[in-house]
């Protein structure tokens, strides 16, 4: 009969200490970093862009027609956004990855460097740079998610497993 009391007392302790955990997690969510933030234009959308734009610059292309070639398949509704930027009224208002790369351009269009590799190189640092972030993300939320499962099923553990061994121990030595 006590067995089954203490049995029920944990029971209600880890349904109690569970809705508890589980509160003070949505109450302490940890927010997101607002580095990477895209606006509103997918970030596939963005490297494809910057990818065309390289190529385009590569093969022998104009500048300003490469941008203007690289933004086409960019959503209608943001493609004003990019081409305010080949005007001079509009080179600080974005800060996208595709915005940064165009912005780029155009500076090594006055100047007269060589800047497709270049673009090629800061894509892939970005894609490494989102990759560890979403690897940095996915360690936090297994750090989340265990503590409170190891904290509700080690009492259950201890209950069932260990206390009646040690009882049969003490027991055992006592007859």
């Amino acid at each position: 009969m006590t067995l089954i009391l203490i049995f029920c007392i944990f029971v209600i302790w880890k349904g109690n200490y569970l809705i508890s955990a589980t509160q003070l997690l949505l109450q302490r969510r940890i927010p997101r970093p607002k580095q990477f933030e895209i606006k509103s234009t997918n970030s596939k959308i963005q490297q494809t862009s910057v990818v065309i734009l390289s190529e385009l610059l590569s093969a022998g292309f104009d500048p300003l027609s490469a941008v203007k070639s690289a933004i086409k398949i960019v959503p209608l509704n943001e493609q004003s956004k990019y081409l305010n930027l080949l005007d001079e009224s509009g080179l600080e208002s974005s800060s996208d990855f595709l915005s940064q790369s165009i912005k780029l351009v155009l500076k090594s269009s006055t100047s007269g460097s060589k800047i497709a590799e270049s673009l090629l190189t800061n894509l892939q640092t970005w894609q490494r740079t989102q990759k560890n972030q979403v690897m940095q993300e996915i360690k936090k939320a297994e750090v989340w998610l265990l503590g409170p499962l190891g904290l509700c099923f080690l009492p259950t553990f201890m209950l069932i497993a260990v206390v009646p061994l040690i009882g049969s121990l003490i027991s055992g030595f006592m007859a």
